[in-house]
């Protein structure tokens, strides 16, 4: 029987979809660790902002209500140790500035502040803009405006891309290999299964046994695979004696033919020869009753006188 050939593999075909998963999980794994990165470095410069709020926020007080322009050089002084803050912009309840610094010391432009603020944020040209209220035990003084420079998601996927394609390299690397050997594990006893079950029009494959040492799935169905081929041997031998018995039946039954065959054919034989000999006794029998009623009736010729010599040459 020719065997037929298939084109597909499913041993490349589960190297390819390990690769695949290694892939994608590569990427999220980044991606998700991108995220958080960006999250927590928003959560930390929200924070640095109420920090540094709250270390302004007796000097801030001073300037809005006692008009003390001396803070500000303390301020200043305040604010260069924040290495993030590039520049902050102080404002009083009537939105009017009042105080401005730069980390650079130049002038830089103003943008007008939101409608409604809380704690607004803006992500700007790798800024993050902090908009909130200046408060002072909690008295009300007016508005701040951060500038607070923050790592931009693309700087960081520059930064790690030398070791991001690195780790990519080492786990295809290494996943290529464990998909060669875990392809391998789980189409081995596939094409053992199909090479033995190849010869199974063979009448000896039903004495012989697959083996496998995995006790899985795999187990499970060789084991089946026995069971059958044992009910096969159990059946094939049931079959043997019902035709070796069958052979015996049917040569008794051609001789107990035989010898019936014999009785009919000298049974016909006594049938012919009982005919023949009833018609040699009908060839008989007519001249012998023809003499005896001649006899018969020359009792009475004589007693009529007809017996002459003529009579008697006639008779």
């Amino acid at each position: 029987m020719k065997t037929k050939k298939y084109k597909g593999s499913i041993k490349n075909k589960l190297v390819k979809i390990i690769l695949i998963v290694t892939i994608i999980t590569t990427f999220i794994g980044y991606s998700s660790f991108i995220y958080w990165f960006m999250n927590n470095q928003y959560q930390k410069t929200v924070q640095l902002s109420h920090t540094i709020g709250l270390v302004l926020g007796q000097n801030i007080a001073k300037l809005i209500l006692l008009d003390d322009v001396s803070v500000a050089a303390d301020i200043t002084s305040q604010l260069k140790s924040f290495p993030n803050l590039y520049s902050m912009v102080l404002y009083n309840k009537k939105e009017k500035v009042i105080y401005r610094y730069s980390k650079d010391g130049k002038s830089f432009k103003i943008d007008p502040l939101p409608k409604h603020i809380d704690t607004t944020t803006k992500i700007n040209n790798g800024f993050l803009n902090i908009y909130t209220k200046a408060k002072y035990q909690d008295t009300f003084l007016g508005y701040i405006e951060f500038h607070i420079k923050i790592e931009k998601i693309w700087c960081v996927v520059e930064e790690n891309l030398l070791t991001m394609l690195s780790i990519w390299l080492i786990m295809f690397i290494v996943s290529y290999f464990l998909a060669l050997y875990y392809a391998k594990e789980f189409t081995q006893p596939i094409l053992k299964l199909v090479k033995f079950l190849e010869n199974v029009g063979s009448i000896n494959i039903i004495n012989k046994k697959i083996k496998i040492t995995q006790n899985n799935e795999y187990g499970l169905l060789y084991d089946e695979i026995n069971t059958m081929l044992k009910r096969i041997k159990k059946s094939h031998n049931e079959l043997e004696t019902y035709k070796n018995d069958l052979e015996g039946i049917v040569e008794e039954k051609i001789e107990e033919n035989t010898k019936q065959l014999n009785i009919l054919q000298h049974q016909s034989k006594l049938a012919q020869m009982g005919e023949m000999v009833g018609s040699i006794a009908h060839q008989w029998r007519q001249p012998l009753n023809e003499l005896s009623i001649n006899i018969q009736k020359l009792k009475y010729d004589f007693l009529d006188n007809k017996v002459d010599k003529n009579f008697i040459e006639n008779f």
